[in-house]
């Protein structure tokens, strides 16, 4: 069952566990669990599991804090950048913060390196990849760097400013783009060469990307308001599903124990629950965050989902 969940203005203790509602109940399936309070400029949140430990990075504009899931306790507060955060990482105990043109990279409360002399424009997305991490700046560029030695490893610019990346399972080196008029492309960053242009093209902007449990299928989202299930390997959409209204797509989740549900977040604010097997709708919570949903996350192996609002001090 999902018995728990976290959202925008609630908090209550544990509820029982409980059977899966109907959709016309929809609203049932969200038991909040714990609110943090406003702790959240409206970026998305990085997310990381130590151990059997879940801890989430948020932004608080020239700063940033981080909080442990389980009872979503404050354990570390950052310090004060000298411009706001634009996009946030994280990966084992490093915690990764753009700001301006640079990467400022924080192991607990140790500065380790400041990666910095390749952009020229706002770096707008962070995405963690093994021992490195890839930064995008507003012009489209594209930069590897090396932890913690801050070295460049490859650059690369696809022709156009991603809107959304990920790094597919298991896809060594490989970083999946999407872009703005709805193309995708895998490129190699070692090479900096590009792998393969799918030959979909949804003629909608990319805006979200999430790794399935399933090796080779990622979850698409558009803002048109499809969401898709795209096998890498042998570019076939698998199964589409839409929000209603045309409402955009701003993240992604899949569930990880076993239940084949995917949870997607809305420019709106609501939260849709889709049940890939009966290809259908569970439940929808329209109001879940004001301001649009910033990221959902589940937490691995577990009932428990995560979410952060899009508008300035929203809830995670």
């Amino acid at each position: 069952d999902w018995a728990r969940g976290i959202r925008c203005g609630a908090s209550s203790r544990p509820q029982p566990p409980m059977s899966v509602p109907s959709a016309t109940k929809g609203g049932e399936l969200f038991v909040p669990y714990r609110a943090v309070g406003l702790v959240s400029a409206g970026l998305p949140v990085a997310v990381v599991q130590h151990g059997g430990e879940t801890f989430v990075t948020a932004s608080l504009g020239r700063t940033f804090q981080i909080y442990n899931c389980a009872k979503l306790r404050q354990v570390f507060v950052g310090p004060s950048l000298p411009a706001g955060i634009t996009a946030l990482g994280a990966h084992d105990d490093y915690t990764l913060v753009a700001c301006g043109t640079a990467v400022v990279v924080y192991k607990r409360a140790e500065l380790v390196a400041t990666l910095e002399g390749e952009h020229t424009a706002p770096v707008r997305h962070l995405l963690a990849m093994g021992s490195s991490v890839v930064s995008v700046d507003a012009t489209g560029l594209l930069v590897a760097w090396q932890l913690p030695s801050g070295e460049v490893a490859g650059r690369l610019h696809p022709g156009f400013a991603a809107s959304a990346l990920c790094h597919p399972a298991t896809y060594l080196n490989k970083v999946l783009l999407g872009a703005p008029d709805g193309r995708m492309q895998l490129w190699n960053l070692r090479s900096s060469k590009r792998v393969h242009e799918f030959e979909h093209g949804w003629r909608a902007a990319v805006t979200a990307f999430e790794q399935s449990p399933a090796l080779d299928v990622v979850g698409v989202g558009l803002a048109d308001g499809r969401l898709l299930l795209h096998n890498l390997k042998f570019d076939t959409t698998l199964l589409e599903l839409r929000h209603t209204h045309g409402d955009a797509v701003r993240c992604l989740a899949f569930r990880t124990d076993g239940q084949p549900w995917l949870v997607s977040g809305a420019a709106s604010g609501a939260l849709h629950v889709w049940h890939l097997e009966r290809r259908a709708r569970l439940s929808l919570e329209p109001c879940a965050h004001e301001g649009g949903v910033a990221s959902c996350h589940f937490l691995r192996g577990r009932p428990e989902l995560l979410t952060a609002g899009a508008a300035a001090k929203s809830l995670p």
